[in-house]
């Protein structure tokens, strides 16, 4: 299990961290903070394949060898201090932060311009 998020939601909290940082002078905001993804996004490698396996419609077959070593079972991330002191959340939901990423990279891959893409995103993510 992993917590899967699309890059603008860890950009945002960063950014959001900086605004308060440069408004205030408070020690509160002068420490470590986590920008994760809501429970609901944290979701098997496997549960992330089939999520994209239906954006891209392209298959894929479980190759894991039996006692291959492998990475602890549940990865998380606690972001309640993010979201009591900066008033930061997670906008994007699983399905929303894999579709955008996958459709972001198709269309680079098609020959569009990467900066108009980060744009569409942009705007797409702020409004």
């Amino acid at each position: 299990m992993r917590p899967w998020q699309h890059v603008l939601e860890s950009l945002h909290g960063y950014l959001t961290l900086a605004e308060l940082l440069h408004a205030h002078d408070d020690e509160q905001y002068q420490s470590a903070f986590n920008f994760g993804p809501d429970k609901n996004s944290i979701q098997s490698v496997e549960q992330l394949l089939n999520a994209a396996s239906k954006v891209t419609n392209v298959s894929w077959e479980n190759a894991q060898k039996e006692n291959q070593l492998h990475e602890a079972t549940l990865l998380t991330l606690s972001t309640e201090k993010a979201s009591k002191l900066l008033k930061w959340n997670p906008k994007w939901d699983f399905e929303t932060s894999i579709f955008r990423t996958i459709q972001w990279y198709d269309r680079f891959y098609a020959g569009e311009n990467p900066a108009d893409l980060i744009d569409e995103d942009l705007k797409t993510y702020t409004s």
